[in-house]
Formats: C-alpha cells, sequence, structure tokens
C-alpha cells in the first residue's frame, strides 16, 4: 500500500470519519496524563507534545467535508482556527480531491 497516494490518504480519512465518535470534550487538564498519550507520542511533557505539532479538524456536515487548519499558538495558546484557509469539497469527491484538500489543510496548519 502507497500510504503516500491521496487514495491511501481520502480512504484512510473516509473509514475514519465512518467509525469516529462525536461529543468527547476537548483536553483541557494539559497537568494529567490520565489516558498516556504522552507515553504514545513518546514524550515526557505537554510542551513536548506541543512543539512544532500540527492540528486539523475535518468535519463531515450534511454531505460536504469540512477542513480547518488550525496556528498552534503554543502549550498556553493551544490551536487556533484559521477561518480564512477552512476548504469544503462535496463528500463524494474523488479520493484525488479528497487526499489533495486533506494534503493542503495540512499544509496550511501551522
Amino acid at each position: 500500500m502507497d500510504l503516500t497516494s491521496d487514495i491511501t490518504v481520502a480512504t484512510t480519512l473516509r473509514i475514519c470519519l465512518a467509525n469516529c465518535r462525536t461529543g468527547y470534550p476537548d483536553l483541557t487538564d494539559f497537568k494529567s496524563d490520565s489516558n498516556g498519550m504522552l507515553d504514545d507520542y513518546g514524550v515526557t511533557s505537554w510542551k513536548e507534545f506541543v512543539k512544532n505539532r500540527k492540528s486539523i479538524t475535518i468535519d463531515l456536515l450534511d454531505d460536504i467535508l469540512v477542513f480547518r487548519p488550525k496556528s498552534n499558538q503554543g502549550i498556553h495558546g493551544g490551536y487556533a482556527g484559521i477561518p480564512e484557509l477552512i476548504l469544503r469539497l462535496p463528500a463524494d469527491s474523488s479520493p484525488e480531491q479528497i487526499g489533495q484538500a486533506f494534503r493542503e489543510c495540512f499544509d496550511n496548519s501551522d
């Protein structure tokens, strides 16, 4: 499997969206690592985790995929949306278009 192809990215994204759960609160207790996430990423602190990380949000809303890049504001600022760079695509777009939108959104985040 070519993990770099837009088709692979789109296929994986569709699987994730079909199987994701909604309604989980945002993580706000940065001093607690009760779920072991820091260990999973091989870091020892939230500061180390946040440094150089990118964040995007992808929503499926009424047959529209919405790609929202975010700006890394550091450990105290969290991630801020970049509304002017939001991308929207019909959910039935080709895998190539979806993969390309994902990459563009990721590249637009910082």
